[in-house]
């Protein structure tokens, strides 16, 4: 970007750090990035991505820290859930954010621990009606459904970025995912899982 001293207060005013390059620094930074050994690119940004994070409704602000931290540096971002990826919402965003989303079906990592304790109840309890208001008989059809809808969204070429992949990836190859704890999910591992 260019230099100009109203960018350089307000990048002061919120506390980010700048360095002001010369035109061979810059040359030679932008030969760098494109040389055959580097595995970079340079990427003009014409607008500013609208971005949605895929987060529950009845999230806290400590318990998803990109919320937190897209709030405090004033970028702006949408909030959606299952209703709004089923209803093809995706298509208003240009990049999408997933946490540590479980797309199985089985509630969450936090079985184990917090079973009994009435916050993870009370959120099994939403999980379960939400996925019958969309029309599904169990939580993991809901979720399955969802990461179809967000495979074809990044098919279609939209942004993604997620930090537990292989749930997605098991889900857009049409994997069974039965071999998961019955407990959680009720279902039978089938005899066929360990061919898998």
């Amino acid at each position: 970007m260019p230099d100009a001293t109203e960018i350089r207060k307000e990048c002061q005013i919120r506390g980010v750090s700048f360095e002001i390059l010369s035109d061979s620094e810059e040359t030679r930074i932008l030969e760098e990035i494109s040389s055959p050994s580097q595995n970079m690119e340079t990427v003009i940004l014409e607008k500013a991505p609208k971005i949605a994070v895929y987060t529950p409704k009845g999230k806290q602000p400590w318990d998803d820290a990109v919320t937190l931290v897209l709030t405090y540096a004033e970028i702006p971002f949408t909030a959606i859930y299952d209703e709004e990826v089923l209803s093809d919402q995706l298509v208003l965003y240009d990049w999408l954010h997933l946490h540590h989303e479980d797309f199985t079906g089985q509630y969450g990592k936090f079985f184990g621990a917090y079973r009994n304790v009435p916050w993870y109840i009370e959120q099994k309890k939403e999980a379960e009606e939400l996925a019958a208001k969309l029309g599904y008989a169990k939580v993991s059809q809901e979720k399955a459904a969802v990461a179809k809808k967000i495979r074809d969204f990044v098919i279609g070429g939209g942004f993604m970025f997620v930090l537990q992949p292989i749930v997605l990836i098991l889900l857009w190859r049409q994997t069974e995912l039965t071999s998961v704890n019955r407990c959680l999910t009720g279902i039978r591992a089938k005899p066929t899982i360990n061919r898998r």
